[in-house]
């Protein structure tokens, strides 16, 4: 085990927070005073705050654990003196190394969704998404996209899609196309 502590000015014996590595379960915690554990990196490498636990629909590379709206809270603030917001990017390639350029993009490929869990006594359940898709075939500066919203009916575990937003701008719900 590999120890390092944060000691405070006023006493030199006094911990003020450290980071532990155990091999015995190949994972880091970082700790404050009294040794609570606030963080750790896990054996896969994910980043856990508020929880030393994953399960089957945390198993991202971060997962948050609160008990309030305070602690279960992820945010992205953004300071600076124009009209830009912050931003929140899902990027998806078929290559497969980091940052190259190439890697061609397929109709009906995702590009990214938001799933909403909730759990229904038996676990975590899906309960609706928000999908991007590719609509169409991608090109140079041209990537068709649809955006589809999808939830669970009552009695059902399953998801339907109920809302789709095509390339052309046509919103269509259930089998019928509502505006262009």
């Amino acid at each position: 085990r590999v120890e390092v502590s944060v000691r405070t000015s006023s006493d030199a014996e006094k911990t003020a927070g450290g980071i532990r590595y155990y091999h015995n379960g190949n994972y880091m915690r970082f700790n404050t005073n009294g040794g609570t554990e606030r963080m750790r990196i896990d054996s896969s490498g994910r980043l856990l705050l508020g929880t030393s636990e994953t399960s089957s629909n945390q198993s991202g590379a971060l997962n948050v654990f609160g008990t309030d709206g305070n602690t279960a809270f992820v945010s992205i603030r953004r300071g600076s003196n124009n009209a830009s917001g912050p931003r929140l990017a899902l990027c998806k390639s078929r290559n497969t190394t980091d940052g190259a350029a190439s890697g061609l993009l397929s109709d009906g490929d995702i590009l990214g969704t938001i799933h909403f869990y909730g759990n229904d006594s038996q676990g975590f359940e899906e309960g609706a998404a928000i999908a991007a898709n590719i609509d169409g075939t991608p090109g140079s500066n041209d990537l068709p996209t649809r955006l589809t919203f999808s939830t669970t009916p009552d009695g059902s575990d399953t998801k339907v899609e109920r809302l789709r937003i095509d390339s052309n701008g046509t919103v269509l719900h259930g089998s019928g196309a509502i505006a262009t």
